[in-house]
C-alpha cells in the first residue's frame, strides 16, 4: 500500500487520470469496457486514476455499482494507484468511503460520523 505522504507526493508532480464510467444502453454499469478503458489509460503511468469522480457519474451509481466502479478500476490498474470518488450528502460518501477496505486499498476517510 502506498503511505499517504507518497501518494501526495506523486499527485503533484504528474497528472491524474478520470475515466469515465461507461454505461450499458439499460443503464446497468458495463464494467468490462470500464476496466479495458482503465487498462488503457494505465499503460501511460498517470499519477492516479480516481474511480466514479471525473465525470458526475457518482450521481448515476448506486452503492453496490460504486464498488463494481472501484473493483473494475482496481482490477485495471495494475501499480497506478487508485482514488475512488466519493459523494452526495456527509453519510453516503463516508458509506462510499468505508465500504472500499479491501485487499489493495487504503482508505483516508475524514467522516466523523459513524
Amino acid at each position: 500500500m502506498m503511505a499517504p505522504e507518497v501518494l501526495k507526493q506523486r499527485i503533484a508532480e504528474g497528472i491524474m487520470a478520470f475515466p469515465a464510467t461507461p454505461f450499458e444502453p439499460d443503464g446497468s454499469l458495463d464494467s468490462s469496457h470500464l476496466t479495458s478503458h482503465v487498462a488503457f489509460l494505465a499503460q501511460y503511468d498517470p499519477t492516479a486514476l480516481v474511480a466514479a469522480g471525473g465525470a458526475g457519474e457518482i450521481f448515476s451509481l448506486t452503492l453496490a455499482e460504486h464498488e463494481q466502479v472501484l473493483r473494475a478500476t482496481m482490477e485495471g490498474a495494475g501499480r497506478v494507484p487508485v482514488i475512488g470518488g466519493a459523494g452526495y450528502g456527509t453519510s453516503m460518501a463516508c458509506a462510499m468511503a468505508r465500504q472500499w477496505s479491501g485487499p489493495g486499498a487504503t482508505v483516508y476517510c475524514c467522516c466523523r460520523r459513524t
